[in-house]
């Protein structure tokens, strides 16, 4: 076993070498996320049919928001209504055209006016499937992206273990007098220590994304009772009405629960799923449901978080931690800049391997792949090859995206997607699998 000073440099060897290969994808997933982490602004910036001027006063209830969707949009299914308690929101309602089309629905809620619809890929939904599965929608883009936290895992413990774990100048002075390469190291080093907590949280998190799906560690959610036959999902003439009753026959099985979306049948045994927040801390929405029949308004089912199984409170948990939001705005500002730091970590990663080798290539490329027992080309393992890769098949997919998501169901699409790939979906945006995170 090596000890020492040549244990210190394997581990910079391995440091180094994970550097030059992973940088860049590391910087994109990085810049992604922190990006996302006000995904909700970002719509909110990019489309005003979202914010309503009206001043403060009283919510209208649900069944009137219901009302005012069919109206402004006679021919198409209401999916479900979500409700955000931030100020100068709108309601959101899903709505999906005859043709299959799945679109947003904006109600003021309190003048019950349409503000206009918007598509289900605005930049949040951009963010977080370039986040959650780079534009891959398939297993391969979810295990690429969750298998990074190997990379980061690997990259702290080198990282450290290559500064004699915190006995070297981890706090070194910045200062332009110097060469460059110096600035670029000691600022290099400055991020990697301060956001340590944060990277940790970030490889913990995302190695529980990858295991989770192999290992079967999402947990379920409890099944309801199946509602009373009927001949469509809907019974005939529901309206906002009938749904305002049954969200009284919600709130009363569940005294507690602050409703934040409805959930209407998609199918005819289905019932109305009323999900929100009640006293548990750290869960999503569909961690505390009401069920209710919309034909007879029995209840079907009710859980609270506090009901459910250790794996999926764990999930929840982590959901809400990798994505920041679990402590209101002052936690998702502190996210947002130890994510800036993550990303910029990447960044100066790959500006210094990108130097060495500029300055000596031999030299790198031969350092580099010592760091690994490999066989592989000295020339594969001394450049960044397999990023540059993984970029390309980014900007390709990308592209082919937007034509995908025009010819294709939103819905249908993601039904075929691992559970991985719906992780840190947050707030609003439509999850298609239960046994994976959702808000």
């Amino acid at each position: 076993m090596m000890k020492g000073p040549m244990a210190s440099i394997s581990a910079f060897r391995l440091h180094a070498w994970l550097g030059l290969v992973f940088s860049l994808l590391l910087w994109a997933v990085f810049l992604s996320g922190t990006l996302l982490v006000f995904g909700e602004q970002a719509d909110k910036a990019v489309y005003p049919q979202t914010r309503v001027n009206s001043a403060p006063a009283e919510l209208v209830s649900f069944g009137q928001v219901y009302d005012a969707a069919k109206a402004s949009a006679p021919n198409t299914q209401i999916v479900s209504i979500r409700r955000d308690t931030t100020a100068g929101r709108a309601d959101q309602v899903v709505i999906k055209t005859p043709d299959g089309e799945t679109q947003h629905l904006w109600i003021d809620p309190t003048t019950r006016d349409a503000t206009g619809t918007t598509p289900t890929m605005g930049p949040r939904r951009l963010l977080h499937d370039l986040h959650s599965h780079l534009f891959i929608y398939n297993a391969f883009g979810a295990y690429l992206v969750t298998g990074l936290s190997v990379v980061l895992a690997v990259s702290i413990f080198t990282g450290l273990a290559s500064n004699r774990w915190f006995s070297g100048d981890w706090f070194p002075k910045l200062s332009l007098k110097r060469s460059r390469r110096a600035f670029w190291r000691a600022l290099h080093r400055i991020l990697a220590i301060t956001s340590l907590p944060f990277l940790i949280a970030i490889t913990l998190t995302g190695a529980y994304y990858l295991l989770a799906d192999p290992l079967n560690l999402w947990g379920r959610l409890p099944a309801a009772e199946p509602a009373a036959e009927r001949a469509a999902a809907l019974p005939e003439g529901f309206d906002g009405t009938q749904l305002d009753r049954a969200v009284s026959v919600a709130r009363t099985s569940f005294p507690e629960l602050a409703i934040h979306q409805i959930s209407l049948p998609t199918w005819r045994g289905d019932g109305i799923k009323f999900d929100g927040q009640a006293s548990a801390p750290m869960v999503g929405d569909v961690a505390n449901r009401v069920t209710v029949d919309p034909v007879t308004l029995d209840v079907l089912g009710r859980y609270r978080a506090e009901d459910l199984s250790a794996a999926r409170r764990i999930t929840e948990a982590v959901d809400l931690l990798h994505s920041g939001h679990w402590g209101g705005r002052a936690v998702q500002v502190i996210w947002f800049a130890f994510g800036l730091m993550g990303t910029m970590l990447a960044f100066t990663g790959a500006l210094l391997c990108t130097r060495s080798l500029r300055r000596n290539p031999a030299s790198a490329a031969s350092a580099s792949s010592r760091a690994l027992p490999m066989s592989l080309p000295r020339s594969l393992l001394g450049w960044p090859w397999v990023s540059l890769l993984f970029l390309a098949i980014i900007a390709l997919a990308s592209s082919l995206s937007i034509k995908l998501i025009a010819s294709r169901e939103d819905g249908q699409k993601s039904a075929q997607l691992p559970t991985a790939l719906v992780t840190g979906a947050g707030p609003g945006i439509e999850v298609s699998s239960e046994e994976g995170p959702g808000k």
